[in-house]
């Protein structure tokens, strides 16, 4: 009879073991801007999702039951997009990777709201472009805020900048200062005396807005564009 209890016993433990396992995780991303973002995590590939999209990424974690107790696992996730960067704000810098708390069973969502603006540069001419100065100006003095090199045809690249601060009528008074509005500008250089410059005092970018510059062929007219 004790041997029966104790085999019921240990039925009843398996039972509840299995029941109250999990293993696991799932972390589900959704893209709130304009432009695609790009997320990738430990052991993954990158994974472009569009503006206004979501994916979901399968989290392996350690397996999780009544006798462990509550399991939460650290995991690096990288994740920057055209409009959008982690902010850091124990080291006020902009960075690719944080590390995101996971626990079994559960979903974790990030959600990307944009807080940059960019400049995105597609060479569509034949030729290498050497090298590529963007400038950043606050209507008294330029600064020189990148250097691109060696952009092949059909080649494109971007950067994430600093978006200007709209007159807001709610604010009385507001006046424009140096840290709030500003325009850009990029020389294309082929050589130092075959050079092309795109933007100017009307290429003022507000949060989640992009400066598109499309260098074609000398012969035809250059493209720009903002978005």
């Amino acid at each position: 009879m004790k041997a029966q209890v104790n085999i019921l016993l240990l039925a009843v433990l398996a039972l509840l073991t299995l029941s109250a396992c999990e293993s696991g995780a799932e972390l589900k991303v959704f893209n709130r801007t304009s432009f695609p973002v790009f997320v990738r995590m430990e052991g993954t590939s990158e994974v472009a999702i569009p503006a206004g999209g979501e994916h979901s990424f399968d989290v392996e974690t350690e397996t999780q039951s009544f006798l462990t107790g509550t399991i939460r696992e650290a995991k690096s996730v990288w994740a920057t997009g055209e409009t959008y960067r982690i902010y850091d704000r124990f080291t006020n810098t902009w960075t690719d990777s944080t590390e995101v708390i996971f626990e079994p069973g559960k979903t974790t969502k990030i959600y990307m709201d944009p807080n940059r603006a960019s400049i995105k540069i597609l060479n569509s001419c034949p030729r290498t472009i050497r090298n590529i100065d963007i400038f950043r100006h606050d209507f008294v003095i330029p600064t020189r805020i990148a250097t691109m090199e060696n952009l092949g045809p059909n080649q494109m690249r971007y950067i994430t900048v600093n978006y200007s601060i709209p007159v807001d009528s709610s604010v009385q008074p507001w006046t424009p200062t140096p840290s709030t509005n500003y325009y850009y500008y990029a020389i294309i250089y082929f050589s130092d005396s075959e050079y092309y410059t795109y933007g100017g005092e009307n290429t003022i970018l507000y949060k989640d807005q992009q400066y598109l510059i499309t260098h074609v062929d000398i012969e035809k007219s250059p493209k720009e564009h903002t978005k």
